[in-house]
């Protein structure tokens, strides 16, 4: 199995696309600013999955799968921001809320699943 028929892998991509896409009608004064960090927040949760499974021991492997949840978080966090500022609707702030605890979910398990192995 490679990384990329992970699920969570494959759902970290598309959430990453999916948060380049939205962000992209946010006010250009966010450019540089909340727009950068999402998309950033964003990819680093699937790169961090695949770069994991590329390293040696289980044990890094566990490392960036924390960081990839760190990611996430952070991610979760701008999404707060996001909606109190009125870039996203409350119901596009729900459908992403839900794809990011499902992510959150399938990283947990996937840590568990590593641990259990150690």
């Amino acid at each position: 199995m490679a990384y990329t028929d992970l699920i969570v892998w494959q759902r970290s991509v598309m959430l990453g696309i999916r948060v380049y896409q939205l962000t992209a009608a946010f006010p250009k004064s966010e450019t540089y600013g909340m727009t950068a960090q999402m998309r950033k927040a964003a990819t680093s949760i699937a790169v961090n999955i695949a770069e994991g499974y590329g390293r040696e021991t289980t044990g890094e492997y566990l490392n960036q799968l924390s960081a990839a949840r760190g990611s996430l978080f952070e991610l979760q966090t701008f999404f707060i921001f996001a909606r109190a500022l009125k870039y996203i609707t409350k119901a596009q702030y729900a459908r992403f809320a839900q794809t990011m605890k499902d992510i959150e979910r399938m990283l947990a398990r996937l840590r568990t699943s590593l641990r259990r192995k150690r």
